[in-house]
């Protein structure tokens, strides 16, 4: 079993860039999306032990949420809701990629494994994948941030080594 929650995100386009002066009447917030978020393997998590219940439940997505929502008047952030569901189950749109978070070392790690492949693929098409992990700090900050790029010729590159592959591998005219 997995826990699965959807968050949604939404910016304020009434705010300017001089300063947020609080809630007023001319707020226009614009919804933007959101993200999945899967807790797998729920019956192993570190913060519940027996069987699944509601509370052990509660507890992880509260132990979450705060690391995964956010507010500060020009954007939000914010759970809509959150289920289990079977291991196998579909958690979002094929073209969506949902986050998975780990708790280990006492802290909530998440990654995420971008497909580059096809009609959703939107980097060079020599990248097939981008991995991202990071550690999730308090109002959606990201700390130890690290990304790894599976190239097509199944180097696995950082960020800061991305130029030099296209570098080596350019087309000899």
């Amino acid at each position: 079993m997995k826990l699965v929650i959807q968050t949604q995100y939404k910016e304020n386009y009434s705010a300017n860039n001089d300063g947020w002066t609080g809630p007023s009447a001319n707020d226009h917030w614009k919804f933007k999306g959101g993200s999945t978020y899967v807790v797998a393997n729920i019956q192993s998590s570190v913060l519940y032990t027996g069987s699944v219940s509601a509370n052990a439940l509660y507890e992880i997505v509260d132990s979450v949420k705060e690391l995964i929502c956010s507010s500060d008047g020009y954007t939000e952030e914010y759970i809509l809701d959150w289920e289990m569901m079977n291991d196998g189950a579909t958690v979002c749109e094929h073209w969506e990629t949902p986050v998975q978070l780990y708790f280990r070392d006492n802290q909530w790690t998440a990654m995420k494994v971008s497909d580059n492949r096809g009609e959703n693929g939107f980097r060079r098409k020599e990248i097939l994948e981008v991995t991202e992990t990071w550690v999730l700090g308090k109002d959606n900050e990201r700390t130890d941030y690290k990304s790894e790029y599976l190239m097509e010729d199944g180097d696995i590159v950082s960020y800061q080594e991305l130029t030099k592959w296209f570098e080596d591998h350019k087309e000899v005219a």
